[in-house]
């Protein structure tokens, strides 16, 4: 019989159970029982069953064949070399870090450059950009002029780090841009000769960092992006030029720049991988050395080899006609619990975000073949304008006194499109872009 009590309140008390401690007893037991359990799942998942997957699958492969993969030393004198040039514009950020020994100085209002509008900008705008960047420009004339370039911090190999110096290029990009503004305000004032000289530098600049040896990703990138802003230029420069033979004139020194196939900033980024790598290895963090020392889980040259086939295939891809679109594709493996029994997963992993969107340098590269190829063009069809009063109809009236081989899309080896009610070339393209390129004022 349960012994019921009422405290002052009036409110009903029940009497503690006389086992109490039998029932705390049980409830601690099963607590330990529990996380004894777990702990064993622990141990058996976390260090058995990954020691046994280590001994049996562990064995790691021989360091893989990348001699093609590698860099040489490349000595490029000083005097013939435009790094030293625009590298007067760049902060340098390192242990010392180097301030640019000239700034570009760019107007409030017009900040972002707009070179291709500012055919329509005051004169008075254009005059102050130019005054104030002046000494800037000088040295980018001094550039163009130089027959070389070579990024001068990975001229040799063997002091490439995993740490590397980092050179700002942004203010390359911004002179490049100055100049095409400076480009079309030459042809304002009817200089058209010192308009297209100064349009065609980024395309010799460009097309310089686009070749050269040992070439940083990022460095080739820029290159091209200043050989598209100066081949943007020369297209608006052609669609308002009213002088036959400054036109024919620059449109056979394009045909000095063919197609560049240079496999030099893959390899720069695999060698950078292949240190990065090295560096993982020597890692002092505890977590980091017990998942890289289980060599089921983490095989150096396995890794490394996933990365050299990887790097080889973006170069042959690369090497290829612009016509072949096939992209290189690197493995992902898909995060789930069966990471836990996959050999290499942590090899895999590394290397698939390693393998970022590479297959876009070079659709880039291809771009810049079709822009030039497509200035050309419309460099004849002005001519023919100029000539004749009206645009051609297609691209087959073009004569040999225009253009002595009218130049195919590199997309697919064919005439561009020629849509006349725009006044447009239409590159076939790639990935669904069509690039298409302007031969009119009112465009």
């Amino acid at each position: 019989m349960i012994n019921i009590k009422h405290n002052q309140a009036g409110e009903i008390k029940l009497p503690l159970p006389e086992n109490k401690p039998k029932i705390i007893k049980q409830i601690l037991r099963a607590t330990i029982i529990t996380f004894g359990g777990l702990l064993a799942i622990v141990l058996v998942l976390g260090v058995a069953i990954p020691q046994a997957l280590s001994l049996i699958w562990g064995q790691d492969i021989l360091p893989p064949e990348d001699h093609e993969l590698l860099l040489s030393k490349v000595n490029v004198p000083e005097d013939e070399n435009g790094y030293f040039d625009l590298i007067k514009l760049s902060d340098i950020f390192s242990e010392e870090p180097k301030k640019a020994q000239i700034k570009i100085d760019i107007p409030d209002g017009i900040n972002d450059l707009k070179y291709l509008e500012s055919y329509d900008w005051d004169n008075a705008k254009i005059e102050e950009l130019l005054e104030r960047n002046k000494e800037a420009l000088l040295i980018y004339e001094t550039a163009a002029g130089k027959p070389q370039f070579q990024y001068n911090l990975s001229a040799d190999p063997s002091e490439i780090v995993y740490a590397e110096p980092v050179v700002a290029l942004t203010p390359w990009r911004q002179i490049s841009r100055v100049s095409s503004i400076k480009a079309i305000y030459l042809l304002k004032r009817g200089k058209e000769n010192e308009a297209f000289d100064e349009a065609l530098k980024s395309v010799i600049i460009g097309d310089n960092i686009e070749k050269s040896s040992n070439i940083l990703l990022i460095t080739y990138l820029v290159g091209m992006s200043m050989k598209k802003t100066g081949l943007e230029t020369m297209r608006l420069l052609a669609s308002r030029a009213k002088s036959t033979e400054v036109l024919n004139y620059y449109q056979n020194e394009l045909k000095k720049y063919p197609e560049i196939n240079n496999g030099d900033p893959f390899r720069h980024e695999y060698i950078h991988y292949k240190i990065a790598l090295t560096y993982l290895g020597n890692s002092e963090n505890t977590f980091e050395n017990m998942v890289l020392k289980n060599s089921f889980y983490y095989k150096p040259n396995e890794t490394l080899k996933i990365a050299a086939d990887f790097y080889q295939a973006l170069i042959d891809q690369h090497n290829q006609p612009c016509s072949n679109k096939t992209q290189v594709t690197a493995e992902k493996p898909i995060m789930s619990w069966k990471l836990y029994f996959t050999e290499n997963a942590v090899g895999k992993l590394l290397s698939s975000l390693a393998a970022t969107a590479l297959n876009n340098v070079r659709y880039k590269k291809c771009e810049n073949e079709a822009s030039i190829n497509a200035t050309r063009t419309i460099m004849a069809i002005r001519r023919y304008y100029l000539t004749t009063g009206d645009y051609p109809k297609n691209l087959d009236d073009l004569s040999s006194d225009y253009i002595t081989e009218l130049p195919n899309d590199p997309f697919n080896d064919k005439p561009f499109i020629m849509d006349t009610n725009n006044k447009t070339l239409i590159s076939a393209g790639a990935n669904n872009g069509k690039p298409v390129y302007s031969y009119s004022t009112s465009n």
